[in-house]
């Protein structure tokens, strides 16, 4: 039975697609440039993206009556519901890369294990997916002991982000994407922090204190940013340990009942038009990064349209929202079935 959408939980996830847009766009659109300060700032925030995206999902999987005689029944449906949707999506990009002289074996192995473009995410929320027996064990166990579970992996992912930011670019290490960032010891720490509040019965508490550090841990994040430059890392915008902590913080202010008893209160067009943009979440999520290859090429090759780093950010993450917003309404009016199966909607 499928559970009823709510549209402040769908308007987290328009948001954090946006989010995810406006980051894959920022490098294009500041290419050769120094970042300017608020550019720095702006990014810095948007690195909430994905942890929303999976506390989202650790939410609502501790709604599910998960045990050992269903579970396999449910991770084989949750696997191919998101597994299936990356393949077919990662296809083109696995024959780009046959054409462009890389071993068929490589191209193999990226495309089993979700290693083209950014789709490292879908291998992290299937690992995610595979740990919720675990989570349900220690959740019964009592509160003591999911706590030190979430705290252990709150450090894991500090430490791994850690490695990732000082010390690959110190021996001049350079890992693809789903090497450093598809292991869920990442990321996991938001899935098992989301888990964690989907059980709880009431989320009536202060928020005062996660204001206050999500403030104090955005303070850092800039800071960071600002060190890894010196270091001569480059301006560390990515995720790096102070995203981790910022992330962290601002999830509990996220699904607090507070925030969304007040967001309910809200009537905005562009609330509800957000809203249905989180339906459609994933499948952006899949598409998106065919427009921005296209943009590269048409864009910045052919047409050398010259902008503005602010205004070429605003633009393209606007075009790049659009048509793929546009191509995946079209295609789930046409083609319903297939949409779902091919593209995650």
């Amino acid at each position: 039975m499928e559970q009823k959408r709510e549209t402040y939980y769908d308007f987290l996830r328009g948001c954090a697609i946006i989010f995810v847009i406006l980051i894959h766009s920022f490098g294009i659109s500041f290419a050769g440039e120094n970042f300017p300060v608020p550019s720095v700032i702006l990014r810095n925030f948007f690195n909430v993206a994905v942890p929303v995206f999976l506390a989202l999902s650790g939410f609502f999987m501790a709604h599910k009556q998960i045990d050992g005689n269903n579970y396999s029944h449910f991770f084989k449906k949750q696997f191919f519901r998101v597994y299936l949707p990356v393949l077919f999506c990662s296809i083109p990009l696995f024959m780009i890369g046959i054409a462009g002289g890389r071993s068929v074996l490589k191209s193999v192995l990226l495309l089993f294990l979700c290693g083209y473009s950014i789709y490292y995410f879908v291998a992290v929320i299937i690992q995610c997916y595979l740990l919720l027996p675990f989570l349900n064990f220690f959740y019964n166990k009592g509160k003591n002991a999911y706590v030190f579970v979430m705290i252990f992996s709150l450090v894991l992912a500090l430490c791994g982000w850690a490695v990732k930011s000082y010390i690959l670019p110190k021996f001049g290490i350079s890992l693809p994407l789903i090497a450093y960032a598809g292991g869920f010891w990442m990321w996991s720490v938001f899935f098992i922090f989301g888990f964690y509040l989907g059980r709880q019965k009431e989320r009536n508490y202060s928020i005062k204190p996660w204001v206050l550090l999500s403030s104090l841990t955005f303070v850092l994040c800039f800071a960071e940013s600002l060190f890894l430059d010196r270091l001569g890392y480059g301006v560390g915008v990515g995720q790096k340990p102070s995203a981790m902590l910022f992330s962290f913080c601002l999830i509990p202010l996220l699904f607090s009942e507070k925030v969304k008893v007040a967001f309910d209160k809200l009537d905005c067009k562009g609330i509800v038009f957000l809203s249905s943009v989180g339906f459609y979440s994933f499948g952006i999520y899949l598409i998106h990064c065919y427009v921005l290859l296209a943009y590269r090429i048409a864009v910045k090759k052919t047409l050398c349209i010259s902008l503005n780093g602010y205004l070429q950010w605003a633009c393209l993450t606007s075009i790049v929202f659009m048509i793929s917003y546009a191509f995946l309404w079209g295609m789930k009016k046409l083609f319903p079935r297939l949409t779902r199966v091919c593209l995650g909607v």
